[in-house]
C-alpha cells in the first residue's frame, strides 16, 4: 500500500479534532489510525521512491501548517500538534487544473509516450483504434485523443465530468463534460466501437447502483461486437456492505482496543475485497485479464457487447 493510498479513507477514520503533545505521539496516531502502517514500514520508500515514509512525516512537521487538501490539516499551536478533518474543494480543483495544464503543455512526443503507456496497460495499441469511434471515459486532459489525432488513429471522444481539466488545446475539439452516473445523452445507442477507462469510471465507485448504471450505459452506447476496457477495478462498496467490517472499523475509530483476532479479521476482509470485486464484475459479464504488477491483482477488465 502506498502512502497516498493509505490516506484515502481518512474522512471515515479521523475524529474532528485531536491534540497531540509531541511529533512522535502524532506520528504513532497517523500510522495506527489513518494510514494503517506498522512501525517497521517507516523506512519503506514512497512516492518517487527517493523518500521514506519517516522522512515524509518529518518534513510535514517542519512547517507550522501542513495541509493535504483531500483529507486533513495539521497545525502547530503552543508546541502541540493539532489535526483536523479537512477537505478544500477549491484547492483540489486548483491542483487538478495545475496538473492538467502541465500535461497539456507536453510535447507531441511526450503526449504520445503517455498515451502509449495508458493503452498498453489496457492491452491495446494505436492499431486497435484504427477506423474506430472511441470513447476515453475519465479522459482528463485528452491525451489519448491528442495522440490518436497525431497518429490519425480513429476518432476519440474525451469524456470527463471535470470541465476544468479538459484540454485547452484548440486542435482538440472532442472534449465532452459529462458524468456517466447521470447518463450520456450526447452519445447515441450502438454508436461506439471501443470505450477505454484508465482509472476512470466505474473504477473506485463507492455505490453499487452507480457501477450497475455505468455498465448499463456503456453497453447501451457500444455497437454490437464493440468492447470496453476498464483498468484495475476494485470497488469500495464491497467493504462498506460488509456489516462486520463496518463494526470493526467503527470500534477502531473509537480507539477501542481490538483483539488480535479482530485485527486479523479486518485484514482478511480487506484482502478479500479485490477478489470479490473481480467476482462481481465477472457476474456482470466483464472478463478480467490478470496482471502481476497491479496491487489490485488484475490489469484490466474487458466488457464485450
Amino acid at each position: 500500500m502506498s502512502f497516498e493510498n493509505g490516506f484515502i479513507p481518512i474522512e471515515n477514520r479521523l475524529k474532528p479534532k485531536i491534540m497531540f503533545e509531541s511529533k512522535g505521539e502524532m506520528m504513532a496516531y497517523i500510522l495506527k489510525h489513518i494510514a494503517g502502517y506498522q512501525v517497521e514500514e517507516l523506512d519503506l520508500p514512497i512516492g518517487d521512491g527517493q523518500t521514506t515514509l519517516s522522512q515524509f512525516l518529518d518534513n510535514a512537521f517542519d512547517r507550522s501548517e501542513w495541509v493535504d487538501p483531500r483529507g486533513f490539516k495539521i497545525n502547530i499551536i503552543d508546541n502541540k500538534f493539532e489535526i483536523k478533518k479537512y477537505r478544500d474543494e477549491e484547492k483540489i480543483r486548483r491542483i487538478e487544473q495545475a496538473e492538467a495544464e502541465c500535461i497539456d503543455a507536453f510535447s507531441d512526443e511526450e503526449a504520445m509516450n503517455r498515451a502509449t503507456k495508458i493503452l498498453s496497460r489496457l492491452g491495446l495499441t494505436f492499431d486497435d483504434l484504427e477506423d474506430k469511434k472511441v470513447i476515453d471515459l475519465g479522459s482528463g486532459t485528452q491525451v489519448i485523443e491528442r495522440a490518436a489525432t497525431i497518429r490519425k488513429a480513429g476518432t476519440v471522444l474525451s469524456i470527463d465530468k471535470r470541465e476544468n481539466i479538459l484540454s485547452k488545446r484548440p486542435e482538440l475539439k472532442n472534449g465532452i463534460v459529462a458524468d456517466i452516473t447521470k447518463g450520456l445523452p450526447q452519445i447515441l445507442d450502438n454508436s461506439i466501437d471501443l470505450l477505454i477507462s484508465h482509472g476512470g469510471p466505474p473504477t473506485g465507485f463507492r455505490k453499487k447502483e452507480d457501477i450497475d448504471f455505468c455498465i448499463t450505459e456503456i453497453l447501451r452506447i457500444l455497437k454490437e461486437g464493440g468492447e470496453a476496457r476498464i483498468s484495475a477495478p476494485v470497488f469500495n462498496f464491497i467493504g462498506q456492505n460488509n456489516k462486520r467490517f463496518r463494526e470493526l472499523l467503527a470500534k477502531q475509530r473509537d480507539e477501542k482496543e481490538l483483539t488480535n483476532d479482530e485485527k486479523a479479521e479486518i485484514e482478511k476482509i480487506r484482502d478479500a475485497i479485490p477478489g470479490e470485486s473481480v467476482k462481481y464484475l465477472q457476474e456482470k459479464g466483464i472478463n478480467i485479464v490478470m496482471g502481476k504488477n497491479d496491487l489490485e491483482g488484475c490489469s484490466y477488465g474487458i466488457l464485450k457487447k
